[in-house]
Protein backbone atom coordinates (compact mmCIF):
# COMPACT_ATOMS: atom_id res chain seq x y z
CA UNK A 1 0.00 0.00 0.00
CA UNK A 2 1.32 3.43 -0.91
CA UNK A 3 -0.26 5.88 1.55
CA UNK A 4 -2.12 5.79 4.85
CA UNK A 5 -4.06 8.96 5.71
CA UNK A 6 -4.51 9.39 9.46
CA UNK A 7 -7.38 11.56 10.67
CA UNK A 8 -8.05 12.16 14.39
CA UNK A 9 -11.75 12.96 14.80
CA UNK A 10 -13.44 14.68 17.70
CA UNK A 11 -16.73 16.58 17.33
CA UNK A 12 -16.06 18.24 13.96
CA UNK A 13 -19.76 18.68 13.26
CA UNK A 14 -20.72 19.60 9.70
CA UNK A 15 -17.10 20.15 8.64
CA UNK A 16 -16.41 16.41 8.68
CA UNK A 17 -18.42 15.90 5.51
CA UNK A 18 -16.07 17.86 3.26
CA UNK A 19 -13.01 16.16 4.73
CA UNK A 20 -14.43 12.68 4.11
CA UNK A 21 -15.58 13.56 0.61
CA UNK A 22 -12.11 14.81 -0.34
CA UNK A 23 -10.53 11.62 0.97
CA UNK A 24 -13.00 9.40 -0.89
CA UNK A 25 -12.50 11.29 -4.17
CA UNK A 26 -8.72 10.97 -4.43
CA UNK A 27 -7.46 10.15 -7.91
CA UNK A 28 -5.05 7.58 -6.48
CA UNK A 29 -6.25 4.02 -7.03
CA UNK A 30 -8.31 3.04 -3.98
CA UNK A 31 -6.24 -0.13 -3.63
CA UNK A 32 -3.16 2.06 -3.08
CA UNK A 33 -4.31 4.10 -0.09
CA UNK A 34 -6.24 3.76 3.13
CA UNK A 35 -7.91 6.30 5.42
CA UNK A 36 -7.63 5.60 9.14
CA UNK A 37 -10.27 7.58 11.02
CA UNK A 38 -9.60 7.56 14.76
CA UNK A 39 -12.77 8.61 16.55
CA UNK A 40 -11.57 10.11 19.82
CA UNK A 41 -14.82 9.72 21.73
CA UNK A 42 -16.96 12.09 19.64
CA UNK A 43 -20.31 13.09 21.15
CA UNK A 44 -21.83 15.03 18.22
CA UNK A 45 -22.94 12.14 16.02
CA UNK A 46 -19.64 11.93 14.13
CA UNK A 47 -19.09 8.35 15.27
CA UNK A 48 -22.12 7.18 13.32
CA UNK A 49 -21.18 9.27 10.30
CA UNK A 50 -17.73 7.68 10.27
CA UNK A 51 -19.21 4.18 10.36
CA UNK A 52 -21.55 5.08 7.50
CA UNK A 53 -18.64 6.42 5.46
CA UNK A 54 -16.66 3.23 6.08
CA UNK A 55 -19.59 1.18 4.79
CA UNK A 56 -19.57 3.15 1.52
CA UNK A 57 -15.80 3.36 1.03
CA UNK A 58 -13.85 0.21 1.64
CA UNK A 59 -10.54 2.11 1.87
CA UNK A 60 -11.85 3.76 5.08
CA UNK A 61 -11.17 2.19 8.48
CA UNK A 62 -12.71 3.53 11.69
CA UNK A 63 -11.25 3.11 15.16
CA UNK A 64 -13.44 4.14 18.08
CA UNK A 65 -11.83 4.96 21.42
CA UNK A 66 -12.43 6.92 24.62
CA UNK A 67 -11.57 10.59 24.48
CA UNK A 68 -7.86 11.23 25.00
CA UNK A 69 -8.03 15.01 25.18
CA UNK A 70 -5.96 16.08 22.16
CA UNK A 71 -4.91 14.82 18.67
CA UNK A 72 -1.53 13.36 19.69
CA UNK A 73 -2.74 10.00 20.99
CA UNK A 74 -5.21 9.37 18.11
CA UNK A 75 -2.45 10.12 15.61
CA UNK A 76 -0.15 7.66 17.34
CA UNK A 77 -2.93 5.08 17.26
CA UNK A 78 -3.27 5.67 13.54
CA UNK A 79 0.49 5.29 13.07
CA UNK A 80 0.36 1.94 14.85
CA UNK A 81 -2.41 0.76 12.52
CA UNK A 82 -0.99 2.21 9.28
CA UNK A 83 0.11 -0.07 6.45
CA UNK A 84 1.17 2.46 3.82
CA UNK A 85 4.75 3.17 2.81
CA UNK A 86 3.93 6.81 3.55
CA UNK A 87 1.56 8.43 6.01
CA UNK A 88 -0.26 11.73 5.64
CA UNK A 89 -1.86 13.52 8.59
CA UNK A 90 -5.13 15.32 7.90
CA UNK A 91 -7.32 17.21 10.37
CA UNK A 92 -11.01 16.36 10.57
CA UNK A 93 -12.17 19.80 9.38
CA UNK A 94 -9.61 20.30 6.59
CA UNK A 95 -9.57 18.71 3.14
CA UNK A 96 -7.24 17.59 0.35
CA UNK A 97 -7.27 18.40 -3.34
CA UNK A 98 -8.37 15.38 -5.40
CA UNK A 99 -4.88 14.83 -6.82
CA UNK A 100 -3.02 15.39 -3.53
CA UNK A 101 -2.10 11.84 -2.54
CA UNK A 102 -1.14 10.80 -6.07
CA UNK A 103 1.15 13.74 -6.79
CA UNK A 104 2.74 13.86 -3.35
CA UNK A 105 3.46 10.12 -3.33
CA UNK A 106 4.91 10.22 -6.84
CA UNK A 107 7.08 13.20 -5.90
CA UNK A 108 8.29 11.43 -2.75
CA UNK A 109 9.23 8.25 -4.62
CA UNK A 110 11.01 10.17 -7.37
CA UNK A 111 13.17 12.00 -4.84
CA UNK A 112 13.57 9.38 -2.11
CA UNK A 113 11.95 11.81 0.33
CA UNK A 114 11.50 11.21 4.03
CA UNK A 115 9.16 14.22 4.21
CA UNK A 116 7.18 16.06 1.53
CA UNK A 117 5.59 19.43 2.20
CA UNK A 118 2.60 19.96 -0.10
CA UNK A 119 1.47 23.48 -0.92
CA UNK A 120 -1.23 24.74 1.43
CA UNK A 121 -4.06 27.24 1.21
CA UNK A 122 -5.65 28.83 4.26
CA UNK A 123 -9.34 29.40 4.92
CA UNK A 124 -9.81 31.82 7.77
CA UNK A 125 -6.20 31.42 8.82
CA UNK A 126 -2.72 32.19 7.51
CA UNK A 127 -0.56 29.45 6.04
CA UNK A 128 3.15 29.48 5.10
CA UNK A 129 3.75 31.09 1.72
CA UNK A 130 7.47 31.73 1.23
CA UNK A 131 8.37 28.06 1.62
CA UNK A 132 5.95 27.25 -1.22
CA UNK A 133 7.27 29.79 -3.71
CA UNK A 134 8.93 27.03 -5.69
CA UNK A 135 9.07 23.26 -5.87
CA UNK A 136 12.25 21.77 -4.44
CA UNK A 137 13.28 18.14 -4.84
CA UNK A 138 15.73 18.61 -1.98
CA UNK A 139 15.21 21.31 0.62
CA UNK A 140 17.24 21.80 3.79
CA UNK A 141 16.81 23.74 6.99
CA UNK A 142 19.80 25.82 5.92
CA UNK A 143 18.48 26.95 2.52
CA UNK A 144 14.68 26.80 2.78
CA UNK A 145 12.32 28.34 5.39
CA UNK A 146 11.02 24.93 6.42
CA UNK A 147 10.53 26.12 9.99
CA UNK A 148 7.70 28.33 8.74
CA UNK A 149 5.73 25.10 8.28
CA UNK A 150 5.46 23.25 11.58
CA UNK A 151 1.98 21.81 11.27
CA UNK A 152 1.89 18.08 10.69
CA UNK A 153 -0.11 18.13 7.44
CA UNK A 154 2.63 16.53 5.37
CA UNK A 155 3.63 13.25 3.80
CA UNK A 156 6.09 11.22 5.91
CA UNK A 157 7.84 7.97 5.03
CA UNK A 158 6.51 5.59 7.67
CA UNK A 159 9.72 3.57 8.08
CA UNK A 160 11.63 6.81 8.63
CA UNK A 161 9.32 7.70 11.52
CA UNK A 162 9.74 4.21 12.99
CA UNK A 163 13.52 4.19 12.62
CA UNK A 164 13.81 7.45 14.56
CA UNK A 165 10.98 6.71 17.02
CA UNK A 166 9.19 9.92 16.06
CA UNK A 167 5.80 10.00 17.71
CA UNK A 168 3.38 12.58 19.07
CA UNK A 169 3.35 13.82 22.63
CA UNK A 170 0.07 12.69 24.16
CA UNK A 171 -2.42 14.25 26.53
CA UNK A 172 -4.08 17.65 26.59
CA UNK A 173 -1.39 20.02 25.40
CA UNK A 174 -0.54 22.48 22.63
CA UNK A 175 2.04 22.43 19.84
CA UNK A 176 2.51 18.67 19.76
CA UNK A 177 2.92 19.10 16.00
CA UNK A 178 5.85 21.51 16.50
CA UNK A 179 7.63 18.89 18.59
CA UNK A 180 6.94 16.13 16.06
CA UNK A 181 7.87 18.11 12.93
CA UNK A 182 10.99 19.71 14.41
CA UNK A 183 12.39 16.31 15.33
CA UNK A 184 11.46 14.96 11.88
CA UNK A 185 13.17 17.84 10.09
CA UNK A 186 16.37 17.32 12.05
CA UNK A 187 16.39 13.55 11.46
CA UNK A 188 15.41 13.51 7.77
CA UNK A 189 17.91 12.78 5.02
CA UNK A 190 15.70 14.16 2.24
CA UNK A 191 13.00 16.81 2.65
CA UNK A 192 11.09 17.92 -0.44
CA UNK A 193 8.68 20.77 -1.16
CA UNK A 194 5.91 20.40 -3.75
CA UNK A 195 4.59 23.85 -4.70
CA UNK A 196 3.16 23.34 -8.20
CA UNK A 197 -0.44 22.98 -6.97
CA UNK A 198 -2.33 23.47 -3.72
CA UNK A 199 -2.64 20.07 -2.06
CA UNK A 200 -4.03 20.83 1.39
CA UNK A 201 -6.74 23.25 2.50
CA UNK A 202 -6.21 24.30 6.11
CA UNK A 203 -9.28 25.85 7.72
CA UNK A 204 -10.02 27.62 10.98
CA UNK A 205 -13.57 27.44 12.22
CA UNK A 206 -14.88 28.86 15.52
CA UNK A 207 -15.19 25.29 16.76
CA UNK A 208 -11.48 24.50 16.17
CA UNK A 209 -9.65 23.56 19.36
CA UNK A 210 -6.72 25.64 18.12
CA UNK A 211 -9.02 28.65 17.72
CA UNK A 212 -9.75 28.74 21.45
CA UNK A 213 -7.64 31.09 23.63
CA UNK A 214 -4.75 29.12 25.10
CA UNK A 215 -3.49 29.09 28.65
CA UNK A 216 -0.33 31.03 27.87
CA UNK A 217 1.92 29.60 30.58
CA UNK A 218 1.19 26.05 29.41
CA UNK A 219 1.37 27.05 25.76
CA UNK A 220 4.88 28.42 26.03
CA UNK A 221 5.97 25.53 28.23
CA UNK A 222 4.99 23.24 25.36
CA UNK A 223 6.75 25.54 22.89
CA UNK A 224 9.90 25.36 25.01
CA UNK A 225 9.98 21.59 24.50
CA UNK A 226 10.34 22.09 20.74
CA UNK A 227 12.98 24.77 21.31
CA UNK A 228 14.83 22.23 23.45
CA UNK A 229 14.93 19.75 20.55
CA UNK A 230 16.73 22.35 18.41
CA UNK A 231 19.17 23.23 21.18
CA UNK A 232 20.03 19.60 21.86
CA UNK A 233 20.54 18.81 18.18
CA UNK A 234 22.47 21.90 17.00
CA UNK A 235 25.51 23.89 18.03
CA UNK A 236 25.24 27.55 19.05
CA UNK A 237 25.60 29.87 16.08
CA UNK A 238 23.86 31.18 12.96
CA UNK A 239 22.18 27.88 11.99
CA UNK A 240 20.59 27.43 15.41
CA UNK A 241 19.57 31.10 15.44
CA UNK A 242 17.90 30.62 12.05
CA UNK A 243 15.74 27.81 13.42
CA UNK A 244 14.85 29.53 16.69
CA UNK A 245 13.86 32.81 15.04
CA UNK A 246 10.65 31.26 13.78
CA UNK A 247 9.25 30.91 17.31
CA UNK A 248 10.24 34.41 18.36
CA UNK A 249 8.70 35.90 15.21
CA UNK A 250 5.51 33.86 14.83
CA UNK A 251 4.57 32.86 18.36
CA UNK A 252 5.67 36.01 20.18
CA UNK A 253 6.33 39.12 18.09
CA UNK A 254 3.40 38.64 15.72
CA UNK A 255 1.01 38.28 18.65
CA UNK A 256 2.38 41.39 20.34
CA UNK A 257 2.34 43.74 17.35
CA UNK A 258 -0.18 46.21 15.96
CA UNK A 259 -3.85 45.21 15.91
CA UNK A 260 -3.12 41.74 17.24
CA UNK A 261 -1.93 43.34 20.46
CA UNK A 262 -4.38 46.25 20.62
CA UNK A 263 -7.37 43.94 20.17
CA UNK A 264 -6.41 41.83 23.18
CA UNK A 265 -7.56 42.51 26.71
CA UNK A 266 -4.81 43.92 28.93
CA UNK A 267 -4.84 40.94 31.31
CA UNK A 268 -4.46 38.56 28.33
CA UNK A 269 -1.56 40.62 27.00
CA UNK A 270 0.14 40.51 30.39
CA UNK A 271 -0.21 36.72 30.64
CA UNK A 272 0.97 36.24 27.04
CA UNK A 273 3.92 38.59 27.46
CA UNK A 274 5.08 37.11 30.77
CA UNK A 275 5.01 33.56 29.39
CA UNK A 276 6.73 34.58 26.15
CA UNK A 277 9.40 36.60 27.99
CA UNK A 278 10.29 33.64 30.21
CA UNK A 279 11.08 31.48 27.17
CA UNK A 280 12.65 34.25 25.09
CA UNK A 281 15.00 35.39 27.84
CA UNK A 282 16.16 31.82 28.41
CA UNK A 283 16.67 30.78 24.78
CA UNK A 284 16.79 33.69 22.31
CA UNK A 285 20.00 35.69 22.18
CA UNK A 286 21.03 38.68 20.10
CA UNK A 287 21.65 36.48 17.04
CA UNK A 288 18.02 35.34 17.05
CA UNK A 289 16.66 38.88 17.39
CA UNK A 290 18.96 40.11 14.61
CA UNK A 291 17.33 37.69 12.16
CA UNK A 292 13.94 39.37 12.57
CA UNK A 293 13.03 41.87 9.91
CA UNK A 294 13.78 45.47 10.97
CA UNK A 295 10.17 46.34 11.74
CA UNK A 296 9.92 43.45 14.21
CA UNK A 297 13.24 43.83 16.01
CA UNK A 298 12.11 46.46 18.55
CA UNK A 299 9.34 44.15 19.75
CA UNK A 300 11.67 41.14 19.71
CA UNK A 301 14.20 42.97 21.88
CA UNK A 302 11.42 44.07 24.24
CA UNK A 303 10.12 40.51 24.63
CA UNK A 304 13.60 39.22 25.48
CA UNK A 305 14.21 42.12 27.88
CA UNK A 306 10.79 41.94 29.54
CA UNK A 307 9.87 45.51 28.57
CA UNK A 308 6.08 45.32 28.12
CA UNK A 309 5.67 49.12 28.08
CA UNK A 310 7.85 49.30 24.95
CA UNK A 311 5.64 46.72 23.25
CA UNK A 312 2.52 48.83 23.91
CA UNK A 313 4.26 51.97 22.61
CA UNK A 314 5.36 50.15 19.47
CA UNK A 315 1.85 48.83 18.81
CA UNK A 316 0.39 52.33 19.07
CA UNK A 317 3.01 53.70 16.65
CA UNK A 318 2.32 50.97 14.09
CA UNK A 319 -1.44 51.36 14.44
CA UNK A 320 -1.24 54.89 13.04
CA UNK A 321 -0.17 53.56 9.64
CA UNK A 322 -2.79 52.44 7.19
CA UNK A 323 -3.00 51.31 3.60
CA UNK A 324 -5.53 53.20 1.55
CA UNK A 325 -6.44 51.25 -1.57
CA UNK A 326 -9.08 52.07 -4.12
CA UNK A 327 -10.30 50.45 -7.29
CA UNK A 328 -11.14 53.49 -9.40
CA UNK A 329 -12.25 51.76 -12.57
CA UNK A 330 -13.44 48.23 -13.27
CA UNK A 331 -14.97 46.68 -16.33
CA UNK A 332 -14.86 43.95 -18.93
CA UNK A 333 -12.91 44.16 -22.19
CA UNK A 334 -14.28 41.15 -24.05
CA UNK A 335 -13.36 38.25 -21.74
CA UNK A 336 -10.75 40.14 -19.69
CA UNK A 337 -11.56 41.90 -16.42
CA UNK A 338 -9.68 45.21 -16.29
CA UNK A 339 -9.07 47.08 -13.05
CA UNK A 340 -7.20 50.26 -12.17
CA UNK A 341 -6.66 52.04 -8.89
CA UNK A 342 -4.27 53.43 -6.35
CA UNK A 343 -2.47 52.15 -3.26
CA UNK A 344 -0.92 54.46 -0.68
CA UNK A 345 0.74 54.01 2.69
CA UNK A 346 -0.24 56.80 5.09
CA UNK A 347 0.27 57.92 8.67
CA UNK A 348 -3.22 58.92 9.74
CA UNK A 349 -1.89 61.26 12.44
CA UNK A 350 0.51 63.12 10.16
CA UNK A 351 -0.25 66.81 9.43
CA UNK A 352 -1.33 67.57 5.88
CA UNK A 353 2.03 69.12 5.09
CA UNK A 354 4.02 66.59 7.10
CA UNK A 355 6.91 64.50 5.83
CA UNK A 356 5.49 60.95 5.77
CA UNK A 357 8.81 59.39 4.82
CA UNK A 358 10.49 61.04 7.82
CA UNK A 359 7.76 59.64 10.08
CA UNK A 360 8.22 56.20 8.53
CA UNK A 361 11.93 56.38 9.34
CA UNK A 362 10.99 56.91 13.00
CA UNK A 363 9.01 53.67 12.84
CA UNK A 364 12.04 51.79 11.48
CA UNK A 365 15.02 52.74 13.63
CA UNK A 366 17.01 49.68 12.47
CA UNK A 367 16.86 50.71 8.80
CA UNK A 368 19.41 53.13 7.39
CA UNK A 369 17.53 56.28 6.20
CA UNK A 370 19.06 56.17 2.73
CA UNK A 371 18.27 52.48 2.39
CA UNK A 372 14.66 53.18 3.27
CA UNK A 373 14.44 56.05 0.76
CA UNK A 374 15.98 53.91 -1.99
CA UNK A 375 13.65 51.03 -1.18
CA UNK A 376 10.58 53.24 -1.42
CA UNK A 377 11.66 54.14 -4.93
CA UNK A 378 12.31 50.56 -6.01
CA UNK A 379 9.56 48.63 -4.21
CA UNK A 380 6.79 47.13 -6.33
CA UNK A 381 3.44 45.90 -5.03
CA UNK A 382 2.50 42.28 -5.56
CA UNK A 383 -1.09 41.73 -6.63
CA UNK A 384 -2.87 38.39 -6.46
CA UNK A 385 -6.37 37.07 -6.92
CA UNK A 386 -7.61 35.09 -3.93
CA UNK A 387 -10.57 32.74 -3.84
CA UNK A 388 -11.98 33.28 -0.33
CA UNK A 389 -13.73 29.91 -0.41
CA UNK A 390 -10.48 27.95 -0.75
CA UNK A 391 -7.70 30.39 0.14
CA UNK A 392 -6.01 29.76 -3.23
CA UNK A 393 -4.08 32.70 -4.66
CA UNK A 394 -3.07 33.45 -8.23
CA UNK A 395 -0.50 36.08 -9.20
CA UNK A 396 -1.87 38.79 -11.45
CA UNK A 397 -0.15 40.59 -14.28
CA UNK A 398 -0.15 44.23 -13.21
CA UNK A 399 1.25 47.50 -14.42
CA UNK A 400 2.62 49.60 -11.55
CA UNK A 401 3.31 53.30 -11.82
CA UNK A 402 4.63 55.95 -9.44
CA UNK A 403 7.08 55.86 -6.54
CA UNK A 404 7.38 56.74 -2.86
CA UNK A 405 4.31 56.22 -0.67
CA UNK A 406 1.76 55.98 -3.50
CA UNK A 407 1.37 53.61 -6.45
CA UNK A 408 -1.07 53.47 -9.32
CA UNK A 409 -1.89 50.07 -10.77
CA UNK A 410 -3.67 48.51 -13.72
CA UNK A 411 -4.61 44.84 -13.82
CA UNK A 412 -5.83 42.54 -16.57
CA UNK A 413 -7.38 39.33 -15.27
CA UNK A 414 -7.29 36.97 -18.23
CA UNK A 415 -9.56 34.01 -19.02
CA UNK A 416 -6.92 31.40 -17.99
CA UNK A 417 -6.92 32.88 -14.48
CA UNK A 418 -10.69 33.11 -14.46
CA UNK A 419 -10.99 29.40 -15.20
CA UNK A 420 -9.04 28.69 -12.01
CA UNK A 421 -11.68 30.48 -9.96
CA UNK A 422 -14.90 28.45 -9.64
CA UNK A 423 -17.89 30.45 -10.78
CA UNK A 424 -19.82 32.27 -9.52
CA UNK A 425 -17.22 32.94 -6.84
CA UNK A 426 -14.95 34.71 -9.35
CA UNK A 427 -16.83 37.96 -9.00
CA UNK A 428 -16.81 37.59 -5.22
CA UNK A 429 -13.08 37.03 -5.05
CA UNK A 430 -10.69 39.60 -3.66
CA UNK A 431 -7.52 41.24 -4.84
CA UNK A 432 -4.63 40.89 -2.43
CA UNK A 433 -2.00 43.62 -2.70
CA UNK A 434 1.20 43.33 -0.68
CA UNK A 435 3.84 46.06 -0.59
CA UNK A 436 7.16 45.18 1.03
CA UNK A 437 9.57 47.99 1.86
CA UNK A 438 13.20 47.02 2.43
CA UNK A 439 12.08 43.76 4.08
CA UNK A 440 10.97 46.05 6.87
CA UNK A 441 7.32 46.86 6.38
CA UNK A 442 4.74 44.84 4.52
CA UNK A 443 1.32 46.34 3.94
CA UNK A 444 -1.69 44.39 2.81
CA UNK A 445 -4.72 45.75 1.00
CA UNK A 446 -7.76 43.62 0.25
CA UNK A 447 -9.99 44.89 -2.54
CA UNK A 448 -13.03 43.64 -4.41
CA UNK A 449 -12.66 43.21 -8.18
CA UNK A 450 -16.43 43.07 -8.70
CA UNK A 451 -17.08 45.70 -11.39
CA UNK A 452 -20.08 46.94 -9.41
CA UNK A 453 -17.85 47.83 -6.46
CA UNK A 454 -15.72 50.91 -6.96
CA UNK A 455 -13.91 51.27 -3.66
CA UNK A 456 -12.04 49.22 -1.12
CA UNK A 457 -14.16 46.84 0.93
CA UNK A 458 -11.48 45.89 3.44
CA UNK A 459 -8.10 47.33 4.33
CA UNK A 460 -5.59 45.52 6.54
CA UNK A 461 -2.11 46.23 7.83
CA UNK A 462 0.57 43.67 8.58
CA UNK A 463 4.00 44.54 10.02
CA UNK A 464 5.62 41.29 8.96
CA UNK A 465 7.29 40.43 5.64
Amino acid sequence: MKVSVIVPVYNPGQHLRRCLRSLAEQTMNIADYEVILVDDGSTDGSSARLDQAAERHWQFRVIHQANSGWPGQPRNRGLDEARGDYVFFCDHDDWLAPYALAVLHRFAVENGSDIVLGKMAGIGRPVPRVVFKQTRAIATLADTPLMDSLTVHKLFRRQFLRDHDIRFAEGRRRLEDHLFVTQAYLDADVISVYADQVCYFHARWPSNASAQPPHWASYFTNLEEAVGVVERRTEPGPFRDRLLTRWLRVEMVNRLTGDKLLNRRPHDVAALFDAAHRVAAAHFGAGVVARLNPADRPVGRAVVAGALAEVWERAAAIDRWRVEAQILQAGWQESTLQLSGTISLNDRDAPADGDSIARLRMLLPDVDPQTLTDSLIRTTPTLELMNPATGERFTLRAGIHGSGMTRNFTIDIDPPVMTLMPRPSTTRSVIICTVTISRAVSVLAVMSPNPTVENTVTVKYSPSV
